[in-house]
């Protein structure tokens, strides 16, 4: 018993310096495969977020112009706005990172001299897999840079080149992790873009500052016969309607001048108005889808005045002639519109889209008593606004 006491006793003496360097390989397994670990997770949550992808998507119309002389020797400004846009698309490629933009501030310079400067009004928040609109908003051009700006656009036409200018968005910017809460990042955000330059058309010596995508162009050209029509007493003291048809149209043109990008127009709404009141209404039923380079046609049917409105558009009419001068009522159409690029077949931008047109009004035939609803064909406003859509990657 004695023996087998010590030879237990030496063999568990013997035994024990093993069992502790195993032991202490396993923890030390452990310690790497843990640091191993929090050193990917790290690594992961480094690379998991993508910087967010900035798109100079258009100016607004009208933008600045520039006339030049037929020898390209002498210029001037020739249309000098005090207001007017440069829009950008933001896309948000991250599936769980929130990114909040602030102080946002964006120039247009030519040769690293600045010659437009605006502040972005609206601070926002994007969420996962998102897309939105901006817009920074400009003022004129001082004399000075009119006149350096100018010299420029001569001396680059005349050298047959194109004048260009580059566009910078600086501001501040903060990550947060949709799960976390956190904030991942607080930064400085500076984008640089190009393609904004002074296009001529062929055979013209005005030149106008655009983008690589332009904003569709849109006309009202004409109405259908016949329109609602109002006939006046021979003293303009009184009036009454004297056609107010069930059915009627308003017919635009709309032109996409892009060589590269389509355009889908949805849920487009005209109304026709006359001191800010809606009188007439309608749905345009079709949507539309515009290729490039293309030019098509959009019919707004509107329908008959209701009792309340003919005595108001009458009154208007009557008073009008009255003090010799045309009613002139405005027309606006609006709805969804999306852009996509023609050879990257993805969604450039989703935006709302909202036009602007004089140029209907109730014409009088001279010596005859009676105005009719008619056209004076114009070249109508276009704005893309702000919008938000998601994106499919």
């Amino acid at each position: 018993m004695e023996k087998s006491t010590t030879n237990t006793k030496v063999d568990d003496a013997t035994n024990e310096p093993k069992h502790y360097y195993l032991a202490l390989g396993i923890l030390f397994g452990l310690i790497l495969a843990l640091s191993i670990v929090l050193a990917f997770s790290l690594f992961t949550a480094i690379t998991e977020f993508q910087n967010p992808k900035f798109h100079l998507m258009s100016t607004s119309s009208p933008s600045p112009s520039f006339s030049v002389t037929r020898n390209f020797r002498y210029g001037d400004i020739g249309h000098n706005p005090d207001s007017w846009n440069l829009s950008f698309t933001v896309n948000n490629l991250n599936n769980n990172y929130i990114i909040f933009y602030d102080d946002l501030e964006a120039k247009i310079t030519h040769n690293d001299d600045v010659y437009w400067q605006a502040n972005v009004s609206t601070n926002f928040y994007q969420e996962e897999k998102t897309q939105t609109l901006i817009d920074a908003t400009f003022g004129a051009l001082s004399d000075t840079n009119s006149d350096s700006i100018v010299d420029y656009v001569v001396h680059d036409l005349h050298a047959g080149r194109p004048t260009k200018f580059s566009v910078s968005l600086s501001g501040k910017v903060q990550m947060s992790h949709r799960e976390a809460h956190n904030d991942l990042n607080c930064g400085k955000l500076l984008v640089s873009c190009e393609g904004l330059e002074v296009d001529f058309l062929p055979n013209d010596n005005i030149g106008t500052a655009t983008t690589e995508f332009q904003n569709p162009k849109f006309h009202l050209l004409s109405t259908s016969s016949p329109s609602p029509s109002v006939s006046v007493t021979s003293n303009f003291r009184d009036g009454i309607i004297s056609h107010n048809p069930d059915s009627w149209n308003l017919n635009f043109m709309v032109k996409n001048p892009n060589n590269n990008y389509i355009i889908f127009y949805n849920d487009l709404e005209a109304k026709i108005t006359y001191n800010d009141n809606v009188y007439w209404q309608s749905n345009v039923s079709a949507s539309l889808y515009q290729k490039e380079k293309t030019q098509t046609m959009i019919d707004a049917t509107f329908g008959a005045l209701n009792d309340t409105n003919i005595d108001y558009v009458v009154d208007y009419v009557v008073h009008d002639v009255h003090v010799g001068r045309p009613t002139k009522f405005s027309v606006s159409l609006s709805g969804k519109v999306q852009i996509s690029h023609r050879d990257a077949h993805y969604r450039l931008n989703c935006g709302k889209l909202h036009i602007s047109c004089e140029g209907l009004g109730v014409k009088f035939i001279p010596n005859v008593n009676i105005g009719t609803l008619a056209v004076t064909p114009n070249v109508c406003d276009v704005l893309l606004r702000p919008a938000v859509c998601s994106l499919s990657l």
